[in-house]
């Protein structure tokens, strides 16, 4: 990455967002979760849920389907949210990547955990490994849909997302923003989950 100061702002912006968008997901899955009456842990890359007594619990089933969907729902709903701002700000001509255009763009990409969780399955598949179901393909198959559909369906609207949001940053920065927030996320992802968050959050 060259030394130019808005690829080093963009970048220092994302690094931190792979502990951000993980704490907000997996509390989206906490309050779901203790909605329904259960207690909770969180840990660095996932959470747990559980009760003294499952007799008493209800549809424990039920409840799953609802906790697994707390934490796609919270990043899409995040996503959302960031993309109604940005396109609020360029009917006011905003595209300076600071301020309120930089919280808007921040939130607007939550949107890439659908992405980035399709990438991952799609690589592990190439390459024969066997990977750990993701909340959109166990929603799937509690429904009886397609073990795809939803990973591959928000994914897809992930990728417009994106695009979207990148189109709001001005015509001659959208390289430098695109490679160095793809650059940033990817530093902060291996720093949380290969080496901090193992370590503050086991």
């Amino acid at each position: 990455m060259r030394s130019d100061p808005f690829a080093i702002r963009v970048f220092v912006t994302f690094l931190p967002m792979a502990f951000v968008g993980t704490m907000l997901h997996e509390a989206g899955h906490i309050v779901v979760a203790q909605a329904l009456g259960y207690s909770t842990t969180l840990h660095y890359g996932s959470m747990a849920w559980y009760c003294d007594d499952w007799d008493a619990a209800g549809n424990v089933d039920l409840h799953s389907t609802l906790i697994s969907m707390g934490g796609p729902l919270t990043n899409m709903g995040l996503g959302v949210i960031g993309l109604i701002w940005l396109a609020r700000l360029a009917k006011q001509g905003r595209t300076e990547f600071e301020g309120s255009m930089m919280a808007a763009c921040v939130l607007a990409l939550f949107w890439s955990r659908q992405l980035f969780n399709a990438a991952l399955v799609a690589s592990a598949a190439v390459m024969g490994r066997v990977r750990a179901s993701s909340d959109e393909v166990k929603i799937a198959n509690d429904l009886g849909w397609p073990a795809g559909s939803i990973l591959w369906a928000t994914a897809a609207l992930a990728a417009l997302a994106i695009l979207r949001t990148v189109a709001h940053i001005q015509r001659g920065q959208r390289i430098s923003f695109a490679l160095a927030g793809a650059s940033g996320a990817v530093m902060g992802y291996l720093l949380w989950y290969e080496s901090l968050g193992p370590m503050l959050l086991p």
